[in-house]
């Protein structure tokens, strides 16, 4: 289920940096750009700070749409090392250890 809603909020993101890309194209403004995707988008627009940041890049010559890939992992991700430290300060917070987390 997480995965399908990153994958639907990565296509919602994806359509309206094209919406951005071809505004930039007729000229129109950041302001009129914010506008358009709202009146496309509803309540799934993306933010007026990320559509002015989209629109500059794109005025400013970038002509590739898809977001730049980053190395690593995702920062939202855990790893082993740490959920096993988080594991183990719960079990000695639990029988009382006095050794530090």
């Amino acid at each position: 289920m997480f995965a399908n809603l990153v994958t639907k909020m990565e296509a919602q993101n994806i359509a309206q940096w094209y919406a951005i890309f071809f505004c930039v194209k007729l000229d129109d403004s950041a302001i009129t750009t914010h506008g358009k995707l709202h009146q496309a988008f509803g309540d799934d627009a993306m933010s007026r700070a990320q559509a002015f940041h989209w629109h500059k890049m794109f005025s400013e010559g970038r002509n590739i749409v898809e977001d730049e890939q980053h190395s690593g992992r995702p920062s939202t991700r855990t790893s082993d090392n740490t959920a096993l430290s988080t594991r183990t300060c719960s079990i000695r917070s639990k029988i009382g250890s006095q050794h530090d987390c």
